[in-house]
């Protein structure tokens, strides 16, 4: 490359000296230039028609060879000098009017080697070689331009692919922090939804083991009164029956004591009877009517009615005593009675004011046993509901953790487009890296032919 670049300006300083010191024109004048005396024409044709007419058959033409010997590299021959030049119009062309320049400089200096050489065909042969190399070398150029257009609107695509993709992850990215900062929401609340329920469950087991003593207490209670209740009517009723009895015995002993009160008055009529019998029998004795016989039947019958009357009162004595202390014992058996029933009937009614207070309490129990039911019923739907919806936040968990495998799953294959899309531009890269090996091989070969 140093070697090209000095053999390029030590051209273009001598062409400018050789300018100066033979004609007046303006420099860098596009065209075909006389290597004789620098001027410039339109076409080959025109500047070989020239070089014919005016310098061959001209005497006073000089020796180009000496002309150019000065332009030459002494280490260089005709065909590496034209491949050197060739070569430095394909380096260093950046405008379509510089490439045409050299171009043409190129084909000058060509055309002026193959003049000290060549015949005229093998120069117009030389022109044509050259003119289709240029050709060629103007269409590689266009294809090289359109292909690095392609590669550059190519590359633009992927850079907004890239970008479209980055945007799309750093949204996957927020998306994806945002569920996570839910599913962490939802495992607070889910335990803290756990800590309330064994609260919740420890309290209830707290409440009803205290529920179960109270009402194991009242059933010892209600137990022990039902007991002490069993007793007292027992009592009562073997009151009712001493009593029952006592009646009785009562009604008997006034049987008994009617019956007497009837034998006593029967015993009082035979009295009043045998003393009427008596007066008639002294009334008989008085009026002389009757004998002894009679007076000792009568002291006879009067004897015995006498000794029964004795027998009677005595027998009536001893009933009246034994009715007597009958009735005095039944007396005090009733007293008895009255004052056991009295205190059974105050009995009765503190046991009925017992057992009223303990039915009280039992429904009250009761109640409240309802009430503690329809509680703990609540509280288990709570706990129900409650169930539920930690079902309902594991479902929400299971969704969201299935959306994060989704999103993993997009994720990558996200990055294998990303992958297969930077393989695609590698690939790109390489293929045009190829092709203008390629080229530049196919331009090194044609400029070798």
């Amino acid at each position: 490359m140093n070697t090209l670049k000095s053999f390029v300006r030590n051209i273009s300083e001598r062409t400018e000296d050789r300018k100066v010191s033979s004609t007046t024109e303006v420099q860098n004048v596009e065209g075909f230039l006389c290597p004789q005396c620098m001027n410039p024409f339109e076409s080959a044709e025109a500047l070989h028609f020239h070089f014919n007419n005016d310098h061959i058959n001209n005497d006073d033409t000089p020796n180009i060879s000496m002309d150019y010997g000065d332009l030459e590299d002494e280490s260089l021959d005709s065909r590496d000098k034209q491949s050197i030049y060739s070569e430095g119009s394909l380096q260093f062309p950046k405008t379509p009017s510089e490439s045409d320049k050299l171009n043409g400089s190129v084909s000058d200096f060509s055309l002026s080697q193959s003049k000290l050489h060549l015949s005229k065909d093998e120069c117009s042969r030389c022109i044509d070689l050259t003119q289709e190399h240029a050709s060629q070398l103007t269409a590689l150029e266009t294809k090289v331009e359109s292909m690095n257009q392609d590669l550059s609107r190519k590359n633009k695509e992927i850079d907004d692919q890239k970008h479209q993709l980055s945007q799309e992850v750093s949204y996957l990215k927020e998306i994806i922090q945002s569920k996570s900062d839910e599913i962490i929401v939802l495992k607070e609340s889910v335990e803290d939804l756990k800590d309330n329920k064994n609260e919740f469950v420890q309290s209830e087991s707290a409440k009803l083991s205290e529920l179960s003593k109270k009402l194991e207490e009242t059933q010892s209670l209600y137990g022990s009164q039902s007991k002490e209740l069993n007793v007292l009517k027992k009592k009562y009723e073997d009151a009712k029956l001493e009593k029952e009895q006592l009646t009785c015995v009562n009604f008997e002993k006034e049987k008994k004591e009617s019956s007497l009160e009837k034998i006593i008055s029967e015993l009082r009529s035979q009295v009043t009877q045998s003393e009427q019998d008596r007066g008639k029998l002294l009334k008989e004795i008085e009026l002389g009517e009757g004998t002894n016989m009679a007076l000792d039947q009568l002291k006879q019958e009067n004897e015995q009615l006498s000794k029964q009357i004795k027998m009677e009162k005595s027998a009536s004595q001893k009933l009246g005593e034994d009715l007597q202390s009958q009735i005095s014992k039944l007396n005090q058996e009733l007293i008895e009675t009255k004052s056991k029933c009295l205190s059974l009937s105050d009995s009765l009614e503190e046991s009925k004011e017992k057992v009223c207070s303990i039915t009280s309490k039992y429904d009250a129990l009761s109640a409240t046993k309802e009430d503690v039911s329809l509680q703990l019923d609540s509280k288990e739907k709570v706990i129900a509901d409650q169930n539920k919806k930690y079902k309902e936040l594991q479902s929400k968990l299971n969704q969201a953790s299935e959306k994060n495998l989704k999103i993993g799953i997009e994720k990558s294959k996200l990055i294998g487009k990303i992958e297969k899309l930077t393989k695609k531009v590698d690939d790109l890269v390489k293929s045009m890296e190829d092709t203008e090996g390629q080229l530049n091989e196919k331009v090194s070969l044609m400029q070798s032919m």
